[in-house]
């Protein structure tokens, strides 16, 4: 039998640091909870504390964010959405702009972006008030691959196909080799799909700007193993728990938190909102993979061998006839 516990250590087992708390109630991401504490928003105990390392107990300490009591963890919630362009990927705005948040009716619990997409820039983002998961996702030592479809001004050449694909000497350093397809030209203008495994500011437009291409549309359509699917601009939806655990998985937690919504009898999970448009329901979410057959590179799906839109052959990038005007096999528009 163990022995009981002395009072230190009982002690101990209430102590936290006032970020982690903060993040774990869903305030914000644990990072932007240190910039929270370090700007004189937090009280404890009716004092102020602007130190971020600071250690409170759990047991006896109360603490203020914005002079809302911080009690009981709201439930946990994940959320997909198809940012439009001209919405801040923030929860927070003192200039007055759209943010993001604003399209969320119907979500009562205070939730916020995971990572960012530019103002002028579309597509999936994922928003939660899981602290921890957050800061695990955005964490540099975590490579999560982040899907683009990138429409650009002319058309670039095999030779900048591979530069982007080896990486770009930018002005914060060489960047990180990326997945690059040419997927089709259209009026003089190319669209291309990009993955990276790195997130620096503007990275995509900065790396064509580079290399003479100005990014006309940039929109994300995957995270790690969350698709996009048919959601329309200011669409939302709550993740299904296989696309949560997938989240975990990268992540490296190993935790299945419980979602918001398992009690209702409304299937939630997977289920559509519509924000600034209408819209029908969702696509399923597919999974292509790469695979070699007979030498040359193919997309595999549901056993049926298709061609990518654009192959390497000796050194030089191929552009292939996509299968839709979104450039994805398989995939109806």
């Amino acid at each position: 039998m163990a022995a009981p516990a002395t009072a230190m250590e009982r002690e101990m087992v209430c102590l936290e640091r006032l970020h982690k708390f903060m993040a774990r109630h869903g305030v914000a991401s644990r990072r932007a909870c240190e910039e929270i504490i370090a700007s004189g928003r937090v009280r404890v105990n009716g004092k102020t504390v602007n130190v971020p390392g600071t250690v409170i107990n759990l047991a006896r300490d109360r603490v203020e964010v914005d002079g809302k009591m911080l009690g009981k963890p709201e439930r946990l919630v994940y959320i997909l959405i198809n940012k439009p362009r001209g919405y801040l990927s923030t929860a927070r705005d003192p200039g007055g702009r759209k943010i993001v948040t604003d399209l969320l009716d119907g979500i009562s619990e205070r939730v916020f972006p995971v990572g960012r997409l530019d103002y002028d820039s579309e597509g999936l983002l994922l928003l939660t008030n899981d602290g921890d998961l957050t800061h695990r996702l955005t964490h540099p030592s975590h490579v999560i691959p982040k899907t683009y479809r990138v429409r650009v001004r002319g058309v670039p050449g095999s030779r900048v196909l591979e530069m982007l694909s080896r990486g770009v000497q930018l002005e914060d350093g060489l960047t990180a080799p990326a997945g690059i397809q040419f997927m089709e030209e259209r009026d003089g203008n190319a669209l291309l799909e990009m993955t990276l495994h790195e997130g620096r500011n503007r990275q995509i437009r900065r790396m064509f700007a580079k290399l003479g291409h100005e990014v006309i549309r940039l929109k994300r359509v995957r995270i790690g193993n969350l698709v996009l699917g048919n959601l329309r601009p200011g669409q939302y939806r709550l993740l299904r728990e296989n696309e949560v655990r997938g989240l975990k998985k990268m992540a490296g937690t190993g935790i299945i938190s419980r979602l918001a919504g398992n009690d209702r009898k409304s299937s939630l999970s997977g289920e559509q909102h519509t924000g600034i448009n209408g819209g029908e329901g969702l696509a399923p979410m597919r999974i292509l993979r790469k695979q070699p057959v007979s030498g040359k590179q193919h997309y595999v799906q549901g056993g049926r061998k298709r061609q990518p839109s654009a192959i390497r052959i000796n050194g030089q990038f191929r552009p292939q006839r996509p299968d839709n005007h979104h450039g994805v096999p398989g995939v109806k528009p």
